[in-house]
């Protein structure tokens, strides 16, 4: 048999393949984008019209209200009652838009954002700290500019109406707490800035998106029983509120850090209502 020499070099070793690079972050971007909204405008403002004002307003709140004998909502402020009345309302509506959403639009929780990619601790911490900032700009701020332009344009002073009845009792102060902190922030965000926001925001851009939402959100805080001058303090400043919370959500990527700003939001303005600060 033939053998080499020893002296031979031996046949070089085949150089590796080159390093594939990386994809572009835009590419990485695309394969983490949230799908887009599959409900339209229409049916966002139709599942507002039947969830909170049909099954809502029209159902339970009839039914509650007509169980504890009242035929006239107060004006002044919450009672205890009315309270308790609209955490059931808002419960109510919670559940009509989720069985909606899970029956027309599966995937709809990771097209609003329900689900956090960053963890929750620092969603919450990015929330609570949007929150703190947000009360003042919009209390100090905004607040202080629309009593301005009201008080120029009416001649008289306007007030802020209350938002609580005055003399309101501990039972009337925990519903208040556990509606303002654990049942509103959830329902009001879940519709306004999940489901409203996010069809138009995937259709028209943020700017239509967060104006259009904010005002719808602001016109469901309007006070009743209240002169016109006053009530329409409320919904002014919570229709700039609204915006803000379109931009935290915006900027979080999901719900969770619009409901804690939402929180510590509300957390802020109980906190004052209770200590008599400005009464």
């Amino acid at each position: 048999m033939n053998a080499l020499p020893p002296s031979l070099p031996l046949p070089p070793s085949p150089a590796p393949p080159p390093p594939v690079p990386p994809p572009p972050a835009s590419e990485l971007g695309a394969a983490r984008e949230r799908p887009r909204a599959s409900w339209s405008v229409v049916e966002a403002i139709g599942l507002y019209l039947v969830g909170n004002v049909g099954v809502g307003q029209l159902l339970v709140a009839g039914i509650a209200l007509a169980l504890l004998g009242i035929r006239e909502l107060p004006a002044g402020g919450a009672t205890l009652e009315t309270l308790a009345v609209s955490a059931l309302v808002a419960l109510a509506f919670v559940a009509v838009v989720v069985a909606w959403m899970r029956r027309r639009h599966p995937g709809w929780e990771q097209a609003v954002g329900l689900r956090t990619q960053r963890g929750l601790r620092r969603d919450a911490l990015w929330g609570a700290v949007a929150g703190i900032a947000l009360y003042p700009a919009v209390s100090l701020v905004a607040g202080s500019i629309v009593l301005v332009v009201l008080r120029a344009l009416t001649g008289h002073d306007v007030q802020v109406p209350d938002q609580l009845a005055p003399g309101l009792g501990l039972g009337g102060r925990v519903v208040a707490a556990v509606y303002a902190l654990g049942i509103a922030p959830v329902a009001e965000e879940l519709y306004f800035r999940g489901v409203l926001f996010r069809s138009l925001r995937d259709r028209h851009g943020f700017v239509l998106a967060a104006a259009a939402s904010s005002l719808l959100f602001g016109l469901v805080h309007w006070p009743a029983g209240t002169p016109a001058a006053d009530a329409v303090v409320l919904p002014l400043v919570m229709s700039v509120t609204g915006v803000g919370l379109a931009w935290i959500y915006e900027r979080g990527g999901n719900l969770v850090v619009p409901i804690v700003a939402h929180v510590v939001f509300n957390a802020i303005g109980l906190a004052i209502i209770f200590s008599g600060v400005g009464s």
